[in-house]
């Protein structure tokens, strides 16, 4: 620091802040000196720049900038005011002269810079329209060899000695070449020989300017041997000079059209034979009604020649007298045109006899719309009217028959709807035949249950199950509840489909037998069997049925399932001191007290003698120690009349509870584990609750 001569610069002598101020001056005075040599590049890069004056007093400026700094880090050593002073000098005339120059320079060099921006735009503007260009040409050529490729018809660019240039995948199916075998070759080798000549004029004509296009049917062929019939049209490309460049030709694949056209002639031959020896007569009428033409068929019918009955006869008097007017009715002079007309009429042959037909009649008009005649179709309906005769008289036997019949029937529709209803189904139903009509099955006046009470679904039903199918059922079991709160009626029931000519279903038969008597009794026998005749409740096997069914639920849903088993106690003294009928009493007594505790889920049964269970569904132990609880009480509460005189009997029970979980495998597990809880509970004083643990160990509570 003692090398440093003090003066007035520095302010504040310290070392860091003087090598501070020596660093960035010499970093500014350097990065001052690299600006014109920036310009200096810049001007040789960019010759045609107008403004070169410009640049080099702006370096000289930036120069003298420069020069200042270096003189301050010189100044920190050595003072050399003088030099400070001339450069700070030069710089200030650099300085004010780049100021003046440059203020009326500002608009001329903003004018040159909008040019460029604006000559930029320009060139930009027409860079995306020739980019456009491109995409557009791009995306038309895509279009064309998408068009070619994809057309349906056979498509080729052809060369002017008739070589392939380009085919399409159409051309290459209807000669059966692939698309390199075709280029490969000229035309002229898959040309029929008999169309070639007639092809290679048409080619001159074009090359010549004769024609513009040119269309002809010809053959080629194909790669198996065959021969394909097409359609050629062909045109000539050329260069806007008139120069031919090549063809370019539409090939249409006609072999189907030449076969239709080649039985065409076979066709009409056989619809005139068709026409003449139809099983049906066919004549023509002009819009007088006289007969124009008139099919052999229809000539042999009546008797009549050819010549005796065409443009000679009315075909009115080739009815009876009967008939006539109802032709003239259908057949008016103004008669509106379009309109088919149908109706019956009855014939007179030549020999007098009578010939009943149906006629089926079709106007004819002009080009403004004006009837000029009818095309008739005649159809002989002697056997129809024999066979409707039958029918009528069948179809009244069947009706006495079904009003007679004790079997129920009734005929739905197609959409469900009543179309009949014999007095037996009538009877059956409640209903009269006026009130059954038009009702679908699912009318809210019934309702339709299953063999086993449940309420049947209506996919069900046995006419929804013949109009889903097409298929006749048999013996089904249905109930049918007609009115609220009224008692089912049971039918066994037969249905079958009324199936058209193709197969559509017109009707669902429906008959059935009144099994009501016999289902009652069946049910009744069922219940008989299956509930303990003395309690009215479950008996042994049918509680034991249901057990089963509610330990599978409870494993499914992982529900919990507790069983009660329940001894009545000292129940053999009450039999033996006041005998049989008192001990009835206090079994029904005890049936009818538990009842009104119990939930309607809950099932109670009487397993035999004086021993009952209940089953509780989804009750975990404590809810099934409360209900224990509750029947045990209400069970003390019970008293049983004897004899006058005597004190009634009151009634006490042992109860046995146990919950059902992962460690009881099986039903009769849980019912033998209740069963030990139960005794538990007798061996511990009676009239108490015994919860069984799973290790067979009883709590008594």
């Amino acid at each position: 620091m003692d090398s440093f001569i003090p003066h007035g610069y520095c302010l504040n002598w310290q070392p860091g802040l003087l090598w501070t101020l020596v660093g960035t001056n010499l970093l500014t005075g350097l990065s001052y000196f690299s600006i014109p040599l920036a310009l200096m590049y810049f001007r040789s890069r960019q010759p045609a720049f107008r403004y070169n004056w410009v640049l080099v007093l702006f370096s000289l400026f930036i120069f003298a900038c420069g020069a200042s700094h270096l003189v301050d880090v010189v100044s920190i050593w050595k003072p050399v005011y003088r030099a400070e002073a001339g450069v700070m000098t030069a710089t200030a005339i650099i300085s004010l002269g780049t100021a003046v120059l440059m203020w009326p320079l500002v608009p001329r060099i903003s004018a040159f810079l909008d040019g460029a921006v604006a000559a930029r735009n320009e060139l930009q503007a027409v860079n995306e329209q020739l980019r456009a260009s491109v995409q557009a040409l791009e995306r038309s050529e895509r279009r064309f060899r998408q068009t070619l490729e994809h057309s349906a018809i056979g498509l080729a660019l052809v060369g002017l000695d008739g070589s392939f240039l380009s085919v399409n995948p159409a051309l290459c199916r209807i000669v059966g070449y692939s698309r390199e075998e075709l280029l490969a070759v000229k035309f002229q080798t898959i040309t029929h020989p008999d169309d070639l000549d007639v092809d290679m004029a048409y080619v001159d004509d074009l090359l010549a300017g004769r024609r513009e296009r040119y269309s002809m049917e010809k053959r080629y062929f194909h790669k198996n041997g065959s021969i394909v019939d097409v359609q050629l049209d062909v045109t000539l490309l050329r260069e806007p000079d008139g120069t031919p460049t090549h063809f370019i030709s539409q090939i249409q694949d006609i072999s189907e059209r030449k076969r239709t056209a080649s039985t065409l002639a076979d066709a009409t031959a056989e619809l005139e034979m068709l026409y003449e020896d139809a099983p049906v007569g066919y004549h023509t009428l002009d819009r007088l009604g006289y007969v124009t033409r008139m099919n052999r068929t229809e000539l042999n019918w009546l008797g009549y020649s050819r010549d005796q009955v065409v443009n000679r006869m009315c075909f009115a008097d080739l009815l009876t007298p009967d008939s006539r007017q109802a032709f003239w009715d259908m057949f008016p002079d103004d008669a509106a045109c379009g309109d088919l007309v149908r109706a019956e009429h009855d014939m007179q042959r030549r020999d007098g006899s009578v010939m009943p037909v149906e006629v089926l009649a079709s106007p004819e008009t002009d080009d403004r719309g004006s009837l000029t005649g009818y095309r008739v179709t005649l159809t002989d309906i002697s056997e129809r009217r024999r066979g409707e005769a039958l029918v009528r008289h069948t179809a009244e036997r069947m009706t006495r028959m079904l009003e007679n019949l004790q079997t129920g029937v009734v005929v739905h529709a197609a959409d469900s709807a009543i179309e009949y209803a014999n007095p037996a189904a009538q009877a059956f139903l409640g209903l009269t035949h006026e009130q059954l009509l038009g009702k679908v099955e699912t009318d809210p006046c019934w309702r339709f249950i299953r063999h086993d009470g449940s309420t049947m679904p209506v996919d069900e039903y046995p006419v929804n199950v013949v109009r889903r199918t097409c298929k006749p059922i048999h013996d089904c079991e249905v109930g049918v509840v007609v009115g609220a709160g009224a008692e089912p009626r049971w039918a066994l029931v037969n249905a079958f489909p009324d199936l058209g000519e193709r197969r559509e279903l017109r009707q669902v038969i429906i008959s059935f037998v009144d099994i009501t008597e016999r289902k009652q009794l069946a049910l009744e026998l069922q219940r008989q069997a299956l509930t303990d005749a003395l309690t009215q409740l479950p008996n042994r096997r049918h509680f034991l049925e249901l057990a089963d069914r509610e330990w599978a639920r409870a494993r499914r849903g992982g529900h919990a399932l507790s069983l009660l088993m329940v001894d009545l106690d000292h129940f053999k003294s009450i039999n033996d001191r006041w005998g049989h009928g008192v001990g009835d009493q206090v079994l029904r007594a005890f049936a009818e007290c538990m009842r009104p505790q119990l939930r309607d889920s809950d099932v109670l049964g009487r397993l035999g003698g004086e021993e009952f269970a209940v089953l509780l569904p989804e009750t975990a132990l404590a809810q099934a120690r409360e209900v224990a609880e509750r029947l045990r009480q209400a069970l003390a509460e019970v008293t049983v009349e004897v004899e006058a005189g005597a004190p009634p009997i009151r009634v006490t029970a042992s109860f046995g509870l146990v919950v059902g979980d992962a460690d009881i495998g099986t039903v009769d597990a849980l019912f033998a584990h209740a069963d030990q809880a139960m005794y538990a509970a007798k061996r511990a004083g009676r009239n108490r609750i015994c919860v069984a643990a799973v290790a067979g160990t009883a709590e008594a509570g």
